[in-house]
This record gives structure tokens, C-alpha cells and sequence, in this order.
């Protein structure tokens, strides 16, 4: 069957496109888990769709969604499997699984969150998948991808393939639930605030009241209280995550205008740093290089090498979850050579495992194109 498609995608895409194609064709009537990677919820429906039409007439492909309540990659086969219109089919058969993208990390009265019970189930009834000898596509988001290695080990060593989709211009695009998160290992690091978030809302307020609202020691606090609210969305105690996710870019952005008030070029690289690391959660790449080049300027300028080596790694992440993995690679070097010279452990062990997971999906394509 010839490798053509009617679907006009970016060249990185239509690579990764083909890939996934090829490896359908060559997975027949064999258990073949394939990883899907898109956030754009159009781009994945047409890349299905087309996907679907193209393996046809030899290649029948059947779908099924993850239940949120119980979301079991193999109960949702389940629901294929048994059906009169599955029995019936003498072709060969791929099954997409969507769904990932919909499940909550956020814990509710104490119990799993969907993704925890996610990944659970991937871990603990991985050998249930043998009794299906078909090619398995299991779409995911960013977010889910890089904590599945870290919460399923078992399953991911299955792999077969990793194909990765990045927003096209040519599609109008849709934002990721505003449920999503990335790995630890790609946010802010945690920081020990001995302030809670009502003292440093008390704090802030009285700092205003009794010195005016562009007094220097606001661009500490609102910088601090803007981390509470991000560490509270991150670990899952977030009472609202819209509202908290919105306080956050509030406080991170009150921090930015005061620095440029009050000409503090640290507070202002610190802010320009956290707004780049918010807007990479977010899934605005574009948006967190934006600002991630901007406090790399600024830290370069005034000799914080720090500053500089986490901005070059966030900008490595924000180009690494867009694709463009020879760029990312360029960014997370050039922090751990900064880290090295100046003795930063912490960083220098995150640019490590970075280039390492950049490394790791490289190998992934060239297999794959081998």
C-alpha cells in the first residue's frame, strides 16, 4: 500500500506520520503498543481519520475511549472486542484507544486521581494486553508521555513506537484541558516557603498599604505567592485549578511591571523565568520561549549564572515538547555547561536526564527509519 496521504502536515509530522504507518502495516495480527503524542485535539481526530482511510481496505481500525471513572486501557479494548461488528471482521485490526487526555491529576477526598488509577492499571495488568494480537494506539498528551516511563515502567518498556504530532498552523488549534500538567522534572523546582499563602496575601497587602504598591520587596512576595499557587496546582491541592492557575500568571505578571518600576534586573529575570515556565505547562511554547529569552538576556547581563543555565534548560523544554528536538538538545548543553562551571548540581543533574530523554527519542526515530 502505497504511503501517501491526503492530510497536508508539517515535515516533522508527515515523518512521524509515515513512521506510524509503516509500523501498522508491519504489526499484523501481533500486540504492538504504539504511543501516540498530540495536544492539539483536531490535529489527532483528522490524523485518525485519514489514518483510518488509508489503511483501508486491508487494515480495519476500531476506537474506543478510556472510561474516566475506571480508565483501563485493557476495559476499554474491552468494549471493542466482544462487539458482533468485531467478530465478524476477517481483516487485520488496529484499535485506537483516546481518552488520556481528559483525566484529571487532581485528587478528590483523598482518593487516586484518574491519571494515578491511569497508570495503575497500565503498570499492573500490562501482561492482560497478550490475549490482543493487534497493534494498540494509545493517544496521549505531552503531559501524560513524560510521566509514563516514570508511573508505568512496565508497559512503556513494551513500546514499539513513539510518534510525536505538533500543532499545525493549518488547523485552528485547541488547548489542552485545564487539567494538564508537566513532569516535575520539566517545572519550577519546588522551593520551602515558610509563609503560607494567607500570610504572604496578608504580607503583600500591608506592603502595599503602608509603602505603595511598587514598594521593591513586592517583586520577592508577588514572585513567592505566585510559586504557592503553582506548587499548590502541581501537587493537587488546588481548591480551583482555573482560578489558581489565573492567580498564579496574575502574581507572576505583578511582579514583572513592578521589577520594570523599580529597575530591579534580577526581579525582573526571576518573573520574566516563571512566566516562561508557566506558559511551558500551559502548552504555549511559543509564548514560554518568548519570555525564557527574554530573562536569558537578562541574566546573561547582569552575570547570574543560574539564572542563565534554567533558562536555557526551560527553553530546551519548551523546544523539545514542540518537536524540535536537535534545538533542545543545543539549549539543555549549553545550561549544563553553565551548571559545570559553576558548580550547580541540582541543574546540572536535570540537563542530564533532559539530554538523555532527547537522546532516548532520537534513538527511538532512527530505529524506527532504520
Amino acid at each position: 500500500m502505497p504511503l501517501e496521504t491526503t492530510l497536508k502536515l508539517s515535515k516533522e509530522n508527515n515523518l512521524n506520520y509515515q513512521g506510524l504507518l509503516s509500523l501498522i502495516e508491519a504489526s499484523e495480527n501481533t500486540l504492538s503498543i504504539l504511543i501516540a503524542v498530540c495536544d492539539d485535539r483536531n490535529l489527532r481526530d483528522k490524523i485518525i481519520e485519514d489514518c483510518e482511510k488509508e489503511l483501508l481496505p486491508n487494515i480495519a481500525s476500531y476506537h474506543a475511549r478510556l472510561d474516566q471513572n475506571e480508565p483501563s486501557l485493557r476495559a476499554a479494548i474491552y468494549k471493542i472486542v466482544p462487539s458482533e461488528e468485531f467478530k465478524k471482521n476477517e481483516k487485520y485490526t488496529l484499535l485506537n484507544i483516546t481518552g488520556a487526555e481528559d483525566l484529571f491529576f487532581i485528587r478528590n477526598n483523598g482518593e487516586k486521581s484518574q491519571q494515578e488509577k491511569f497508570f495503575g492499571y497500565l503498570q499492573w495488568t500490562r501482561e492482560g494486553l497478550r490475549e490482543f494480537p493487534y497493534p494498540i494506539l494509545l493517544w496521549v498528551t505531552n503531559q501524560i508521555l513524560v510521566n509514563l516511563s516514570r508511573k508505568a515502567p512496565d508497559f512503556w518498556s513494551w513500546r514499539k513506537g513513539v510518534f510525536h504530532f505538533i500543532p499545525e498552523a493549518s488547523l485552528t488549534p485547541v488547548l489542552p484541558p485545564d487539567n494538564r500538567i508537566i513532569s516535575d522534572d520539566y517545572l519550577k523546582e519546588d522551593d520551602s516557603h515558610s509563609l503560607s499563602l494567607e500570610d504572604l496575601e496578608e504580607l503583600i497587602s500591608n506592603t502595599e498599604n503602608k509603602r505603595g504598591k511598587n514598594d521593591p520587596n513586592l517583586v520577592t512576595l508577588y514572585n513567592r505567592l505566585g510559586d504557592v499557587y503553582f506548587n499548590r496546582i502541581k501537587s493537587g491541592v488546588a481548591v480551583s485549578f482555573p482560578d489558581e492557575k489565573e492567580n498564579a500568571l496574575h502574581c507572576y505578571y505583578q511582579a514583572l511591571d513592578i521589577s520594570r518600576e523599580v529597575v530591579d534586573r534580577y526581579g525582573e529575570g526571576n518573573s520574566l523565568q516563571n512566566l516562561g515556565i508557566i506558559y511551558n505547562y500551559l502548552a504555549k511554547y511559543q509564548e514560554a520561549i518568548k519570555y525564557n529569552q527574554q530573562s536569558l538576556a537578562i541574566f546573561k547581563e547582569i552575570g547570574d549564572g543560574h539564572g542563565e543555565a534554567c533558562s536555557y534548560k526551560n527553553l530546551g523544554n519548551a523546544y523539545y515538547f514542540l518537536g524540535q528536538y536537535e534545538q533542545a538538545r543545543e539549549y539543555y548543553q549549553q545550561s549544563l555547561a553553565i551548571t559545570r562551571e559553576i558548580g550547580d548540581r541540582k541543574v546540572e543533574a536535570t540537563s542530564y536526564n533532559n539530554l538523555g530523554i532527547v537522546y532516548s527519542w532520537t534513538l527511538d526515530k532512527k530505529e524506527l527509519l532504520a
